[in-house]
């Protein structure tokens, strides 16, 4: 008895036979380099200004500024400090953060400010 479908000759068997050991080798192997990734989750209950979040950048020291509704929060890994228009932001949202070249921040607002 055979578990090959019919019509297969003996010459083909091995040909198949290796197929199916190289699909279950590139499976295997395929599952060990799989990677976790972790993720924390973040709210106006850990500090951040505004539960919209419009954009999110990494500055050169390491802090990640987010733009929110509200304005912009800075983020250094542990607590959230935010500026809002009372700070001197343009009122609305902040929809968009650049830093350039030159570490300098370009801020595009929701009503259409930079």
């Amino acid at each position: 008895m055979t578990i090959f479908p019919k019509g297969i000759k003996p010459r083909n068997n091995l040909l198949f036979r290796r197929l199916i050991y190289y699909i279950l080798f590139l499976l295997i192997v395929s599952s060990g380099n799989s990677q976790t990734y972790y993720f924390d989750n973040y709210s106006t209950q850990n500090g951040l200004g505004q539960s919209t979040v419009y954009t999110i950048v990494q500055d050169s020291s390491g802090y990640v500024w987010v733009g929110t509704l509200d304005g912009i929060s800075r983020f250094d890994g542990n607590h959230f400090e935010n500026y809002t228009a009372s700070d001197g932001l343009a009122p609305g949202g902040v929809k968009v953060i650049i830093i350039d070249q030159l570490g300098i921040f370009w801020i595009g607002h929701h009503n259409g400010g930079l």
